[in-house]
């Protein structure tokens, strides 16, 4: 039936404490719109003030319904608060309508950036297409970190959840275990990389079983990723995992969540021979028949026409002439009494449907896989702030900035792709025209702006160090016991007679006459140079810096690798080997005895 249940249940520990949970569950019709709110208040995470860009949080709505739903937030609330705050948007939401698949999720987009530090309210209505609305009270809570210190540290929230780490309680049916149920990467300044190990162990010994990772939304696939993403696992088997997160986009909070399809393979082998043997039994079944006539020839006699027995048809006209001799109500039949049937009889009827079934062969279930969670938290901020607030992580982050470089471009693709014309009314044009007068009004009358302009103009121009290329001045070559002085040749006057071929690219001071020698050294000097900067370049190229971080990243893992699967000792002491005494010779001899 239709309607909320409620079950309270008192948990009593051994020499330890009692609890009383109260279970919840709300049955709905099959043609209603329901969205189920937990709860009619939602607190976001405390944001610090006077930050550039607040971080995104999310809103979770569920359907719980058999039916599609279209939902919608009254933004009007937003609008007050807005004006109220020198027209600031305190709250923001992202995502204000859309629509929701029976039994999904929706991640509604928030952003939350106070002015000042206190706690902010507002009640935002909730609207559902042909259904129940709702009133939900969104607070946040903006602060001073300057006052407040470390008492307020900015962390992922992962240690909010109250909910362990490591699993210590075995599910029943469950043959793969996870090193750990929940990760954190903590902070990540954005276009970073944060990496997790997590150790997957078949406990069993003697079942099989593969793995299979998938995210619960397409959305969730630019930021996690994890590899091997599918395997199999033999009796006793472990496989490490590394998770990858990106922090790609706007300052965001996450709580993404992995789910891992565990198969039973030892089953399911079971399974195939059993749906093998009844899909064989099926079609045997369909085209075989057996032959149960004693006389196969009783066809082709032929019985006279006084013997033989009447046909179903003259069976039936013999049965109606009768019927109608006796009178016209005798052949109308009356209905059985309508009745319930009683619970005994039911259950009569249920012993006689179940063993009608077990004669037939019903066709073999699959065997349901087990499914394991994993939740990921993190929290990205901006380059700048990152810097700011975490001056002693700075180092252990390494930022892409070819990620930055791609986002920038899609940003701007984007941009161009939607980029509307600003509808401006008649006052506000009127303001607008009126203040950008009086500033250059204010401009043409100050003298002090005109002689500012005039100084500067006369200023040289500036010179920044750190933009000029240095000249790498290379020591000069020995060839031949001889040094050599590089000079730069001098531009050739009116009355000076032209160099060499060979002394125009580099003149040198020798003494004594220089060799074949000496001038392929200097020919191998003059054209090394040039190759200098290029190689500079290509390691200032974010591309080579990327590149260098995934060959560490693939070494170390490398090394993880081969010490999980105990290769080696990654603990062990170094050992020292003694090399064998080098032969000796002739020449060790004379100098020994000299």
């Amino acid at each position: 039936m239709p309607g909320t249940d409620r079950l309270p249940v008192l948990l009593k520990l051994a020499r330890g404490r009692e609890i009383l949970l109260n279970f919840i569950g709300v049955t709905v019709e099959p043609d209603r719109r329901y969205i189920h709110f937990p709860s009619n208040k939602h607190m976001f995470t405390p944001v610090p003030i006077a930050e550039q860009s607040s971080p995104k949080q999310v809103y979770e709505l569920y359907n719980g319904g058999a039916v599609p739903v279209q939902y919608e937030f009254d933004l009007v609330p937003l609008e007050l608060v807005k004006q109220e705050n020198f027209d600031h948007s305190i709250f923001e939401c992202l995502h204000p309508r859309g629509s929701i698949m029976p039994g999904r999720t929706a991640f509604i987009d928030w952003r939350f950036s106070p002015l000042e530090a206190k706690t902010y309210m507002v009640d935002v209505p909730i609207h559902v297409h042909n259904g129940d609305s709702a009133l939900i009270t969104f607070t946040g809570v903006g602060y001073d970190k300057r006052a407040m210190g470390e008492t307020m540290p900015m962390t992922d929230q992962h240690d909010l959840m109250g909910v362990p780490a490591i699993q210590s309680v075995p599910v029943p049916g469950q043959l793969l275990y996870l090193s750990q149920e929940r990760i954190s990467m903590g902070n990540l300044p954005l276009f970073s990389q944060a990496r997790h190990l997590v150790f997957m162990t078949n406990k069993s010994y003697s079942h099989v079983v593969s793995y299979e990772w998938h995210v619960t939304t397409q959305t969730d696939n630019q930021f996690l990723g994890i590899h091997p993403a599918k395997g199999v696992l033999q009796p006793g088997q472990a496989q490490m995992c590394k998770v990858t997160f990106t922090a790609c986009g706007v300052p965001s909070f996450y709580d993404l969540d992995l789910v891992c399809e565990v198969t039973d393979e030892t089953d399911m082998a079971k399974y195939r021979k059993k749906l093998k043997e009844w899909e064989e039994e099926k079609y045997r079944q369909m085209y075989e028949f057996t032959i149960t006539e004693q006389d196969l020839n009783a066809d082709q006699n032929v019985l006279p026409v006084e013997e033989r027995p009447p046909s179903g048809r003259l069976k039936a006209l013999d049965h109606d002439q009768r019927a109608g001799s006796e009178g016209d109500l005798s052949k109308y039949v009356t209905l059985p009494p309508i009745r319930h049937t009683s619970a005994d009889q039911d259950r009569d009827m249920d012993k006689v449907v179940q063993k009608l079934q077990k004669e037939f062969w019903q066709k073999p279930l699959r065997p349901d896989p087990f499914l394991l969670h994993l939740g990921v938290t993190a929290r990205t901020h901006d380059v700048v702030e990152f810097q700011q607030n975490f001056p002693e992580e700075q180092k252990s982050v390494f930022i892409d900035r070819s990620r930055s470089e791609n986002l920038q471009k899609t940003v701007q693709k984007r941009s161009e792709e939607s980029r509307d014309e600003l509808l401006c009314e008649e006052g506000e044009a009127d303001i607008i025209t009126g203040v950008i007068a009086n500033v250059l009004r204010g401009l043409l009358d100050d003298t002090d702006f005109h002689e500012s302009i005039e100084k500067a103009e006369q200023e040289p121009t500036p010179y920044f160090s750190q933009i000029a290329e240095k000249r790498r001045t290379a020591t000069p070559p020995m060839v031949e016991g001889v040094r050599v002085e590089i000079v730069q040749p001098s531009p050739p006057t009116g009355g000076a007679t032209s160099l060499p071929a060979t002394a125009s690219a580099v003149q040198g001071v020798v003494s004594p006459v220089p060799s074949e020698s000496l001038v392929s050294s200097l020919s191998r000097l003059d054209t090394a140079h040039p190759a200098r900067p290029a190689a500079e370049d290509v390691k200032r190229q974010p591309e080579f810096s990327s590149t260098l971080e995934n060959l560490l990243e693939n070494a170390l893992l490398n090394v993880v690798d081969e010490a999980f699967a105990e290769e080696f000792s990654i603990t062990a002491r170094p050992r020292l080997v003694a090399l064998p005494p080098k032969p000796s010779t002739p020449q060790s001899l004379y100098s020994s005895k000299s």
